[in-house]
């Protein structure tokens, strides 16, 4: 547990944490164990649980913010996903549902060939209202999207939707008839 203080304060689940990796197995208790605190327990050195933890950490939360577009190419019939996320200026782009700014990946490929190491990707930001001095950008998450489309339920990635949004909902799709009569 020495270890453990070295590298920072200890709280109480650190301390409990740090005497379950240490005393499992010479105390034959809890033999199936094989994650604790997200963290496999085969990674005992508390630097690099901590590491594997914030790796996690971002892992979990990396996909509220990646975006992607679809390539077409003479090669293939069918389109291909491409996932990006913007550079750090472009994710700190707040949403907003009257947004004042536009912001979409772009492929620049001299060769037409995506696998050619000149081709570059970037995103391309430009102003679609007027814009103060000083005012914040923002831009839509989710452009084309209405409530047709359930454009409240997919906003859950970014934030927390009301419980009651879904029960609405599910009574308001429950309460649409068919067209045909299936049976």
């Amino acid at each position: 547990m020495g270890t453990f203080k070295a590298v920072k304060k200890l709280t109480c689940d650190d301390e409990v944490e740090a005497y379950i990796l240490e005393h499992r197995a010479a105390k034959s208790f809890l033999p199936n164990l094989k994650v604790l605190n997200g963290v496999p327990i085969s990674i005992i050195d508390p630097v690099l649980r901590e590491k594997e933890r914030n790796i996690r950490l971002v892992m979990n939360k990396m996909w509220a913010y990646a975006g992607t577009y679809r390539i077409v190419t003479e090669d293939q019939m069918d389109e291909e996903n491409v996932w990006y996320i913007n550079d750090e200026v472009g994710s700190a782009i707040r949403h907003s549902d009257s947004p004042n700014f536009a912001i979409h990946p772009f492929i620049y490929a001299p060769s037409n060939k995506l696998d050619d190491p000149h081709t570059i990707t970037y995103s391309i930001a430009w102003p679609i209202a007027d814009i103060a001095e000083g005012e914040t950008i923002f831009r839509d998450y989710l452009k084309g999207f209405d409530e047709t489309k359930f454009r409240s339920s997919r906003f859950t990635v970014w934030f927390n939707t009301p419980e009651e949004y879904f029960k609405e909902q599910l009574e308001i799709y429950k309460s649409i008839k068919p067209e045909v009569d299936a049976m």
